[in-house]
């Protein structure tokens, strides 16, 4: 019996890779070639930051369980020296990649362009990321030229149509069922104090009613399913930055942490690819891509931002990707869209492809890591069931951004 489920498991993720495109790093970038003589012209990436300390205060974490936090010795949010190494330790085993598929060599000075939000750990991935390349950056992280750019709504320059979000939201998250990630939670946290239950006298996940508010234009999700989510990405965190333990104070082993992100998965694609939500929150940073992709002079740009800017913009590009272990549009730390501009004189046009570049669980969580636990996944774009042209892609986000 043990046998057959190995040979079932085998086959399963044999039946994922086909479908989704995977490969190992190793693999190259040109398994995404979109014909035989495509050359590869022009790389523009949308990276998350790398493993960050939790962005909650002590009184949240309190409130979600008595236990004992880990201390991360940084400031909330900020990226931690871990985080630091692996994001340098992931690029440096792409960067030897992008040499190889394409025009590039070892001198990269002056075709690296990098636009980093303007948060600590935002900033520092970008220098991590500058110093993989060892190449002259340009980073920019000007609070009022940058910020805007990630983050629209707050900042003030665009407004969400917020009349009907709410509702399409919590439609969505009632479709959720994970039912076993959100025990696990429960079992594992002892979740929750009285201050968050309304005086309730039992108080867990299960009697906290989720939640749509809308607060300075903005959507935010509140509940057990929220909660649930949080709690499962502070243990994603967990695992890459203390690789000599498991995470959730023990307790949340690779497989364990497998169903919990697909709990994370489900609510976080709820709140942030709903098309109003993704609209407001990435529509500019879409056309920022847009431009760089046709217009940039850099070879290589990255814009390094959130997890919330590549759902934003992965949902109004429909673009969809399985990283295995960690579920559909996974976006573990330093995961980011690799949109791929080739040209092919053959067929005397240019294409775009797009690739997700994702460390594995075990990347995050080795002293060592390796580029054989890197992966290189598809990220599905098409357009309208064919491979995207320049020209179309370009029509595809204009569509995107006028809806």
């Amino acid at each position: 019996m043990k046998i057959l489920k190995k040979l079932y498991a085998a086959f399963s993720l044999i039946i994922i890779s086909s479908l989704f495109n995977i490969v190992a790093a190793e693999n190259f970038f040109n398994k995404f070639a979109p014909c035989t003589d495509a050359k590869l012209e022009k790389i523009v990436v949308l990276s998350r930051h790398g493993v960050r300390s939790p962005t909650q205060d002590d009184k949240t974490l309190n409130s979600w369980s008595n236990k004992y936090w880990q201390q991360w010795g940084v400031p909330l949010g900020h990226l931690t020296d871990r985080g630091y190494f692996l994001i340098k330790s992931q690029w440096q085993d792409l960067k030897e990649i992008l040499i190889k598929d394409s025009f590039y060599n070892e001198n990269l000075s002056g075709t690296l362009k990098i636009i980093a939000d303007s948060d600590q750990r935002t900033i520092q991935t970008a220098e991590a990321i500058k110093e993989a390349f060892s190449s002259d950056t340009i980073i920019f992280s000007e609070k009022e030229k940058v910020y805007p750019l990630f983050h629209p709504v707050k900042a003030g320059i665009v407004k969400i149509n917020v009349q009907d979000v709410k509702e399409t939201i919590i439609d969505r998250i009632n479709t959720i069922k994970q039912q076993e990630a959100i025990n696990l939670i429960q079992t594992v946290t002892n979740c929750c104090s009285q201050s968050i239950c309304n005086k309730n006298d039992l108080c867990n996940l299960s009697t906290i009613r989720d939640s749509v508010t809308i607060k300075d234009n903005d959507v935010k999700l509140l509940g057990e399913k929220a909660i649930a989510s949080s709690i499962a990405e502070i243990f994603l965190l967990e695992y890459g930055q203390w690789p000599d333990r498991n995470a959730g104070w023990g307790q949340i082993d690779e497989k364990s942490l497998s169903k919990l992100l697909a709990l994370h998965n489900e609510v976080f694609d709820a709140l942030n690819r709903e098309k109003t939500v993704a609209l407001g929150r990435g529509g500019v940073l879409l056309e920022a891509l847009k431009n760089e992709i046709n217009n940039g002079s850099s070879r290589i740009t990255f814009f390094v931002g959130h997890d919330t800017n590549i759902s934003n913009v992965g949902g109004l590009t429909d673009l969809t990707w399985n990283i295995p272990l960690q579920g559909v549009n996974s976006i573990p730390p330093g995961c980011a869209l690799v949109f791929l501009r080739w040209n092919s004189e053959s067929e005397n046009n240019q294409y775009i492809t797009v690739a997700v570049a994702a460390p594995s669980m075990k990347f995050l969580h080795s002293k060592n890591p390796d580029k054989k636990d890197l992966f290189l996944v598809s990220a599905n774009l098409n357009c309208r069931g064919k491979i995207c042209t320049l020209s179309k892609f370009n029509k595809k986000v204009d569509r995107a951004l006028k809806q």
